[in-house]
């Protein structure tokens, strides 16, 4: 059957609730967000003791994420962006980076033109030139000198990460490019790349949530999103998330259980135990369900 097929939908979802209850556990299930739609709906019209209620629903965040890089690329269209990226990337690379298609390439393209735009304000701040520099040289700021020797200490394990991020020179260099970042908004051009900032810092704390799994960050960063795919015409993700922040909220109270494993960070995938190795479940059935049954001779069911 078509998968987007309401009785497609219906029939998976039945199945799943029989055998997750004969093994007496909760049916967590992961879709994308035409599928989640469907599968919510079904799930809303079904009577208070139908078997269906139990489903937990969970919106796939790599579909969720490739959507958002669609609306960084809607919001950065005609900016001259796209020209910067082709100076690196083929022109119809870049096609597929700003619709959110190629998402490996658009978040590290997205991240390097972050860097830049972030060192260019903190050359302001600190006046320091763009080409490389030698110490001796030039007049560098003590705050740029403690920085590079909190790094050098941070890369040798001499200290922690959360003793690094406690020193006041972290708050002292943050709060200046902050502050001329603000300048930014004295020019429509200077307020674009505000912006675009501001939605690479989303993207990336999305990443960050998922990666480390922060059930709460994950949350507060999908309404963060919100508002920008309201903006940028993404309106079936607009609405779905939204909806989807408020089944989480009431999770707490229908499935406690369940609930208590998200916030351990049980809403992703981990293929190892290291801290920065959690996956997106819809990005796990892509790289390795789906992968395995498109290939020649297809899953091996005993």
């Amino acid at each position: 059957m078509d998968p987007t097929n309401l009785s497609c939908v219906y029939s998976t979802l039945s199945f799943i609730a029989d055998e997750c209850n004969r093994h007496g556990c909760t049916p967590v299930i992961t879709f994308d967000q035409p599928l989640w739609w469907k599968a919510r709906t079904i799930i809303n019209n079904e009577s208070s003791d139908s078997k269906l209620k139990r489903i937990v629903l969970h919106l796939g965040g790599f579909h969720t994420a490739m959507s958002f890089l669609g609306s960084i690329g809607h919001v950065m269209d005609s900016s001259g962006l796209r020209q910067i990226l082709e100076k690196i990337y083929g022109e119809n690379t870049v096609g597929h980076m700003l619709s959110g298609k190629a998402y490996a390439k658009a978040a590290r393209a997205h991240f390097l033109v972050d860097s830049v735009l972030s060192a260019l304000i903190l050359s302001k701040v600190y006046n320091l030139p763009l080409s490389p520099i030698d110490n001796d040289e030039v007049n560098v700021d003590t705050d740029i000198r403690e920085m590079h020797e909190l790094f050098d200490k941070l890369i040798q394990s001499e200290i922690s990460v959360d003793d690094a991020l406690s020193r006041a020179v972290i708050d002292r260099v943050h709060g200046k490019f902050e502050n001329e970042r603000a300048n930014l908004g004295n020019h429509p051009t200077g307020q674009l790349g505000r912006q675009y900032m501001d939605m690479v810092n989303v993207f990336r704390n999305l990443i960050r949530s998922e990666r480390t799994g922060d059930w709460s960050l994950h949350l507060s960063v999908l309404a963060e999103m919100i508002s920008y795919f309201a903006a940028t015409g993404h309106r079936n993700y607009a609405k779905s998330v939204q909806i989807f922040i408020q089944d989480m909220v009431e999770l707490k109270e229908k499935d406690p259980l369940i609930c208590s494993l998200f916030e351990k960070g049980l809403f992703v995938v981990r293929r190892s135990d290291r801290f920065w190795a959690g996956l997106p479940k819809d990005l796990v059935i892509e790289q390795s369900l789906m992968r395995t049954i498109k290939s020649i001779g297809g899953l091996d069911v005993v």
